[in-house]
């Protein structure tokens, strides 16, 4: 991202000096660069300062660069569960506006029927009842869902009891 930093030059009494000339300075040319018109850029998350020159006066300007969530996906997009109880996890990614992945990014879950199905802070979803629901994730301002369906498959069968007589009259 970039942003244009003002550049008014001005005497003593607070009136604009015409053709003041102005050169810029990053205190860590790795978090921010400046053009010579004061245009800044980030280039890494962090804070530091810009400073603007012109002859013996100077100022300084604090500058933070952060990532924000503009994107959000999961993998997988869907679950199906066999069997109550049984678990899988979400992963979520985050995504700045540039499509940059931001590690360690905040991510809050949450399910649309806590009677079906359960989600930990961390994504791990646990299947609770037959049924549907929807899993949605959200990091800052952007948020994402996915599906997830349980069902009980039968894994084997037991007859009671085993022979039947039946007798005609």
């Amino acid at each position: 991202r970039r942003a244009s930093l003002g550049d008014t030059v001005k005497e003593e009494s607070g009136h604009a000096v015409t053709g003041g000339t102005l050169t810029w300075a990053t205190s860590s040319s790795t978090i921010a660069s400046v053009s010579a018109a004061g245009v800044g850029t980030g280039l890494a998350v962090s804070s530091e300062t810009i400073t603007a020159t012109s002859g013996l006066v100077s100022t300084t300007a604090s500058v933070s660069v952060a990532q924000t969530a503009a994107s959000i996906t999961l993998a997988p997009t869907s679950l199906s569960f066999t069997s109550v109880n049984d678990t899988a996890s979400f992963v979520a990614t985050v995504k700045d506006a540039g499509g940059n992945a931001i590690p360690g990014a905040t991510v809050t879950w949450a399910t649309s029927s806590s009677s079906i199905a359960s989600v930990s802070s961390a994504g791990l979803v646990t299947g609770l009842a037959v049924g549907s629901a929807t899993i949605t994730a959200t990091s800052g301002l952007v948020s994402t869902t996915a599906s997830v369906s349980v069902a009980q498959t039968a894994a084997s069968i037991t007859l009671s009891p085993t022979v039947l007589t039946f007798s005609i009259h």
